[in-house]
């Protein structure tokens, strides 16, 4: 039997931030993990409660920089933040020992 020691760790930041109506918000996820990363899903709560959505990061409303999956920096970039946008983001990561 194997097994692999701290095999993922995320760190989101800004851990809380206000953003001016209209401009651009952007969160970063920092991604470490010792086998390869398969999916990074970023997700949304809305301000009233429920569950959490999943994101469309295709170019739209939300874009992630760079695109793919993968250990490093990734960037969510909410494009002019409507009220809308108001509530708890997080990403969901998933590597190989996931599985």
């Amino acid at each position: 039997m194997y097994f692999i020691k701290d095999t993922i760790s995320v760190t989101l930041s800004p851990s809380s931030t206000s953003v001016v109506y209209g401009s651009d918000a952007v969160l970063t996820a920092t991604i470490r993990s010792e086998v390869n990363v398969s999916s990074i899903t970023w997700q949304k709560m809305p301000s009233g409660g429920g569950l959490f959505t999943d994101l469309d990061i295709t170019g739209g409303e939300y874009t992630q920089i760079p695109t793919g999956v993968g250990p490093g920096l990734f960037n969510l970039t909410i494009k002019s933040v409507e009220f809308g946008d108001g509530g708890t983001y997080q990403v969901k990561v998933i590597n190989d020992a996931s599985k």
